[in-house]
């Protein structure tokens, strides 16, 4: 009745002006909602906490896994991040004798450091006993596979079950061109992908110039060591023009998310080596990677997917997995 009221006395144009201020306003304060949230739980807050402690433990020793899985690794490399490693697995033991499965994974990796080859200069008495130390209850896979290209693609028109369970995320690339037309392939097969209301409002921006691919891939911070590699880019993003109110102020990472699932599985499926690379920015970043002109200001980019064909002979990371009871609760 009220609103009927309003309605009869206000002006069209004052209404809609008022709503349009009220919708901001209702916009800004759901983002301080979340904020909130973000703020209590995210993992850079000192607390004792063992997920946010294993979080960080998963960040360190998947650095350690992609350098041995690298072609050509540094000499102690990362050995920073080994002594980091060390010192967060002592926190998490500290706060439970309870172990998670990614934990022991973390371990393993320090010892498979160890005996890698090209750390041998910097492994002393001090750092076997530290790694020594750790206890480790259960033995996982941990470190790197080492496939030939037929043996990574063989199940790649298998079942769905085999098909999914056999992509790894590639960072070795030889020079052999990946066609633009097959990557159109990709990208229809992709378009299937749901999305909200059926908007469609994921898009994908194909980089085939190096020097665009070398100017975008310098503004992500997970491709050092192999970037240069890297064939094509894809840059997935999502048009913020579909969305409209204070409830879909996130959907544009779902839709996006989903859309470059669809793709990655797509380049699986035509025998094409992949990595999805992170769009994780801050401002500046955002407005820098905008201004270089490729993906327009109203498309919020949701990651990076580096594509090329693999050598005859190279390594993945094993990016263990957590067991089914961590991920699903069944009530």
């Amino acid at each position: 009745m009220i609103k009927k009221l309003i309605k009869l006395i206000l002006p069209n144009s004052l209404l809609k002006n008022i709503l349009g201020i009220y919708s901001r306003l209702n916009t800004f304060r759901q983002y301080i909602y979340d904020l909130k949230v973000y703020q209590q739980f995210n993992g850079a807050k000192s607390k004792n906490n063992t997920s946010q402690l294993e979080g960080k433990i998963i960040a360190h020793y998947h650095v350690l896994e992609k350098g041995l899985s690298h072609p050509t690794p540094k000499n102690c490399f990362s050995l920073p991040v080994v002594k980091g490693l060390i010192k967060l697995i002592h926190q998490y033991d500290a706060l439970t004798r309870i172990r998670s499965r990614q934990v022991d994974v973390a371990v393993e990796v320090l010892k498979q450091y160890l005996t890698f080859p090209t750390n041998q200069s910097c492994i002393t008495v001090n750092l076997i006993a530290s790694i020594s130390s750790l206890r480790c209850i259960s033995k996982f896979n941990s470190g790197s596979y080492e496939f030939t290209r037929s043996e990574f693609f063989k199940n790649s028109e298998a079942n769905f079950g085999d098909f999914a369970l056999s992509r790894y995320s590639v960072r070795d690339f030889t020079d052999e061109d990946v066609s633009v037309d097959l990557l159109k392939e990709v990208v229809k097969i992709a378009q299937k992908t749901p999305s909200v209301c059926n908007r469609q409002t994921a898009k994908v921006h194909l980089l085939i110039n190096k020097k665009d691919i070398k100017n975008h891939l310098a503004l992500q911070n997970g491709n050092r060591g192999f970037g240069y590699k890297i064939n094509k880019l894809l840059i997935v993003s999502s048009d913020l023009y579909f969305f409209e109110g204070s409830r879909e102020r996130n959907q544009a990472f779902v839709d996006g998310g989903m859309f470059a699932m669809s793709i990655l599985y797509a380049l699986h499926y035509h025998k094409i080596g992949a990595v999805a690379l992170n769009w994780a920015y801050d401002n500046k970043q955002d407005k820098a990677l905008h201004d270089l002109g490729r993906v327009p200001e109203n498309e919020k980019i949701i990651l990076f997917i580096g594509v090329g064909y693999p050598p005859d002979n190279f390594k993945v990371a094993v990016s263990d997995r957590r067991s089914l009871n961590e991920v699903m609760s069944i009530q």
